[in-house]
């Protein structure tokens, strides 16, 4: 996968060369080639956090100006350092005020900084799917399963769908499906969810199946040949694959979730299926782990589903880019090396080298929806869409 090895900011005085138009409006924008954009110098500033000169060009198409600054992942932020600090922080554990206490700063600037790496993931990830695609797409078996946590109360939960190449353990798919809480309600539970529904619609009915659709749409997109799909036996994933164009290379293996007394009793009976299902497993318990938000009975939970997403391919991209298979063993490739994608780690420094700009990039339309932060179901609380004038 093509990505630059040093940051933007890094590039000396006078070797930055613009690639592009920033300006989405403009012919030069969605360019490949960088050498067919016109641009012209159009002076520098001087940056007042560390007084450092940055050069200014215009386009010289559509009159827009811009800085090298625009490019870097860092752009409109104060403390530039503080990026990379808070995506590790949070991967190792730290809820948003611990993030704030530890490289000091308040839990909303935190916030505010997963969310800006959040979206970038999305943007890695979409990245991921057209290098798989150019390059053959993978081949062999495939786990998938549902991430299950929620936002506010857990009344109001969220399933997180999961893709995992078994053979590489690389996450190539992540979609959100909200649904209504299972199982019985208390009449506490039950007022609370009256009030829910007074200000927020029901949440939308088919949700598994339509997430496990686009999964396989993406799944499809990425592969060649006959592969191999294993899940648990949840209803929704047989009837989204009778709909899958392409279902005849697919060989669906369905494994019946045993219950703890099964377990217990039998040890046996639930064998082949963790063995089956083991790369999406240990990728969720690794994520609990990981996770402040996502944990057991924490008190450091979610407090919107868009919120929740983001940070989900946050964890996508550290699992694949950053993250060793087996971190006992200092020769354990990632994923993505496992892949063939990369030669060696990443660092939190390079995964933020660049901006990456999503109207330049095929981000599939649900993804899009987490950028832009418009899923708002449960009403009931604040949130801020991504609508920026230049933000995108």
């Amino acid at each position: 996968m093509e990505w630059p090895h040093h940051s933007v900011e890094d590039e000396a005085l006078g070797d930055f060369i613009p690639p592009h138009c920033p300006n989405t409006e403009c012919d030069f924008h969605t360019i490949t080639d960088k050498g067919a954009f016109p641009w012209s110098d159009h002076g520098s500033y001087i940056r007042p956090s560390d007084e450092r000169e940055i050069p200014r060009y215009r386009c010289r198409h559509c009159g827009r100006t811009f800085s090298q600054q625009t490019f870097s992942c860092t752009y409109w932020l104060k403390r530039r350092e503080l990026l990379p600090r808070i995506g590790a922080q949070l991967v190792a554990g730290s809820c948003l005020r611990q993030i704030g206490r530890t490289v000091e700063c308040a839990p909303s600037t935190a916030e505010r900084h997963v969310g800006r790496l959040g979206r970038h993931a999305i943007g890695l990830m979409t990245k991921l799917l057209v290098a798989l695609r150019e390059e053959g797409g993978l081949r062999g078996r495939f786990c998938y399963d549902h991430f299950e946590t929620f936002a506010i109360e857990q009344l109001t939960p969220l399933a997180i769908g999961t893709l995992v190449h078994a053979g590489t353990l690389l996450l190539v798919s992540i979609d959100g499906a909200q649904h209504a809480r299972g199982g019985k309600k208390t009449p506490r539970q039950k007022q609370r969810w009256a009030e829910i529904l007074r200000t927020s619609s029901p949440p939308p009915r088919g949700a598994y199946t339509l997430a496990t659709q686009d999964m396989l749409t993406r799944l499809t997109a990425i592969t060649r040949g006959a592969i191999t799909l294993d899940t648990d036996d949840h209803k929704a994933y047989a009837v989204a694959l009778k709909r899958c164009p392409e279902r005849g290379r697919i060989e669906h293996r369905a494994f019946r979730n045993p219950t703890e007394r099964e377990r217990a009793e039998n040890p046996l009976f639930a064998q082949e299926r963790d063995a089956a299902l083991w790369p999406v497993d240990r990728l969720h318990s690794l994520w609990r782990h990981s996770h402040a938000h996502d944990r057991r009975e924490t008190i450091a939970f979610a407090r919107r589903h868009n919120a929740a997403l983001e940070r989900a391919f946050l964890i996508a991209a550290w699992r694949n880019w950053i993250k060793r298979r087996d971190e006992q063993d200092v020769h354990s490739p990632t994923p993505a090396e496992e892949a063939g994608l990369e030669k060696k780690p990443w660092t939190w420094k390079r995964l933020i080298a660049q901006r990456l700009f999503p109207y330049r990039l095929p981000i599939p339309e649900s993804w899009m929806d987490i950028y832009r932060r418009i899923i708002t179901w449960p009403n009931v609380n604040t949130w801020t869409k991504h609508e920026l004038k230049y933000a995108f």
